[in-house]
């Protein structure tokens, strides 16, 4: 609607007195929950949901769903222009509501579902709309009654293995894709199969055995680089202290975790691309001298 839901974020609705009513058949809720908890308007039908289902079934998670409409096909200025165009006006209405007010009561995530057409482009500005909000309430996202007939399929898996947008979706707070099964589910499975049997990109390097596998083949330069701990800790990784032209050793950045993180980048990589240190046909004084 024209004002964005404010007519009827401000309408009065009697939420109260309904729960007060309904309170004589179970004790989970108090009077006092509903006085100091619930407004008689659409944000105390909104907390009033959500205080019902965490007191009535505190061990199930639960939250609000929106849809991904057609807007989404449209041409944005990046980010900004998405947040201008849709998500300050359900930002500001999430705000209004309290629908994911900070207590006791808060959803766990935030859904959204989508049963129309969105090509590549509105999937990319769907990634963007959904971080964006989810980032705002501070819950993680889940999409849902996702068409398995529709480019929803082809964007996520992706044609081949370099089209997979599944990083992304990570990225944007998405802790799940659930497809609604239609006809078309057997197209699903084998994406899903071939992506576990061959196209999984590894996020974190584990050892076998909890041992960490050494930087290079070439001892020396293993051993070098590791004992150098101290002076890059005490004169390279610096910051500038407030009152300027001062320098202090960083307590966030460690030459110890940077060389785990050149190990992880060099041993295993990301796609199969991998960090270049060691030419195999090379000596090792001219890979220790490059490296």
């Amino acid at each position: 609607v024209a004002d964005k839901g404010g007519a009827l974020a401000s309408a009065t609705l009697p939420v109260s007195i309904a729960l007060k009513a309904a309170i004589g058949f179970n004790s989970k809720i108090s009077t006092s929950d509903v006085n100091s908890l619930i407004s008689d308007d659409l944000s105390g039908w909104v907390r009033g949901q959500n205080l019902i289902i965490k007191r009535f079934a505190p061990n199930s998670s639960f939250g609000w769903s929106l849809n991904l409409d057609s807007w989404l096909l449209g041409i944005y200025s990046g980010q900004e222009g998405i947040w201008n165009a849709s998500t300050k006006a359900m930002a500001d209405l999430m705000l209004t509501l309290e629908t994911y007010k900070e207590d006791d009561f808060k959803p766990d995530f935030l859904a959204f579902s989508n049963s129309g057409y969105l090509d590549d482009n509105g999937w990319n500005n769907a990634m963007v709309y959904i971080k964006q909000i989810s980032d705002f309430v501070k819950a993680p996202a889940l999409l849902w009654d996702l068409p398995t007939s529709s480019n929803a399929l082809n964007y996520f898996f992706g044609k081949t293995s370099a089209d997979r947008q599944l990083r992304q979706v990570s990225y944007s707070n998405i802790f799940g894709l659930l497809f609604n099964g239609d006809e078309q589910s057997s197209n699903l499975q084998s994406n899903i199969n071939s992506y576990q049997n061959k196209g999984q990109i590894p996020l974190y390097y584990a050892s076998a055995g909890g041992e960490t596998k050494p930087l290079t083949t070439i001892r020396a330069l293993n051993y070098e680089l590791s004992g150098i701990s101290d002076v890059m800790d005490d004169e390279v990784f610096l910051y500038e202290l407030p009152a300027g032209n001062v320098w202090a050793p960083s307590t966030i950045y460690k030459w110890d975790d940077f060389l785990a993180a050149l190990n992880s980048m060099h041993n295993v990589g990301v796609a199969d691309n991998t960090f270049w240190l060691i030419d195999p046909n090379a000596d090792d004084a001219t890979n220790t001298l490059y490296a």
